[in-house]
């Protein structure tokens, strides 16, 4: 590739041999053409590393890495991509997931109208059938005007309201956060935390209605049974942490904070009781649970929450227990 990319998909990879194929072809039919794609496979124990290679070898413009040993998760390969990617925008694309032709060319052309540091698309839920339902952002009011990071960081907690998925980041953006921030080991929902650093550090933000086609894939981490998905406690925690130290305990910001660690704290003893994970795994659970319940904030919560569920905590009663009596 002789032309440096505008823009540089990044794509960490792990068992995703199903669905890199048409992942890349998506890409390879983009009606805007300067772009590259790094591809970071975490060592996946399928064809994900030989199908990326040969479409390397069909395709200039895409490279491959493929990590010393497996991080378990998406924050150290996706990082890879982007400290490797030479376009000035960043495109985060997850290997299962596709953008139709004209995406990429509309989503540069909103961002050239603006002084955007990030763009999001709108993002529509791929059925298998091959019907496209659209997911977020939940309403139009993002559409036509410029957002502050920090603004929007709001609607992130306690539940998202739009999606960082794909769209349009400044690499820079992302070269300041991580110098800023450390991600150590130990929480595969790491990203979570990353793209909430992002809009705390206030970027201008726009969102496109162009279309990112996201497939729920059962054997990715985010999806697939695993003892990982507890690790959304330690995000909840994280959470109270950011907002207390950006915005303070008064603030909205704080209290959607506790609103999500504590609607993590039921939804999680919902999970154990719904699943058949071994006591191992329960162990770890409950104890990320007990750090989640001496984070709660009383005085922040009151009158934002369930009172029926705050006895249970209050009341230090089996909440599995009791639980079950609700039929939760």
């Amino acid at each position: 590739m002789s032309e440096t990319p505008l823009v540089s998909f990044v794509i960490p990879a792990y068992n995703a041999g199903r669905y890199l194929r048409d992942c890349i072809e998506s890409l390879r039919a983009q009606t805007f053409g300067n772009w590259e794609a790094v591809i970071v496979d975490d060592c996946s124990d399928d064809d994900t590393l030989s199908i990326a290679l040969r479409m390397a070898v069909k395709e200039s413009r895409i490279r491959v890495v493929r990590m010393p040993r497996p991080s378990g998760r998406a924050f150290e390969p996706r990082k890879v991509a982007v400290m490797a990617a030479r376009g000035e925008w960043i495109s985060k694309l997850d290997a299962d997931d596709l953008l139709p032709p004209d995406a990429l060319e509309r989503m540069l052309a909103l961002i050239e109208r603006s002084k955007a540091d990030i763009l999001y698309p709108t993002v529509f839920r791929l059925e298998e059938e091959g019907k496209t339902v659209r997911h977020l952002p939940k309403t139009d009011g993002y559409y036509h005007r410029e957002i502050r990071g920090r603004s929007l960081l709001r609607d992130t907690l306690d539940g998202w309201k739009f999606a960082a998925s794909g769209g349009l980041t400044r690499k820079s953006l992302y070269e300041r956060i991580y110098a800023r921030h450390s991600y150590p080991p130990g929480n595969a929902m790491i990203d979570e935390v990353c793209s909430r650093h992002i809009l705390a550090a206030d970027p201008v933000a726009i969102f496109s209605e162009a279309p990112y086609l996201y497939r729920r894939n059962p054997e990715s981490l985010s999806t697939r049974r695993s003892v990982s998905v507890f690790d959304y406690i330690k995000v909840a925690i994280e959470l109270i942490d950011l907002t207390e130290s950006e915005f303070g305990k008064d603030s909205a910001e704080y209290i959607l904070a506790q609103r999500q660690n504590f609607h993590t704290i039921f939804n999680m003893y919902k999970l154990l009781n719904h699943s058949d994970f071994s006591r191992k795994e329960t162990a770890i659970a409950e104890t990320l649970l007990c750090g989640a319940k001496q984070r709660i904030d009383w005085k922040a919560l009151k009158g934002h929450v369930s009172p029926r569920y705050s006895l249970i905590l209050k009341w230090h009663l089996p909440e599995r227990l009791m639980l079950r009596l609700f039929r939760k």
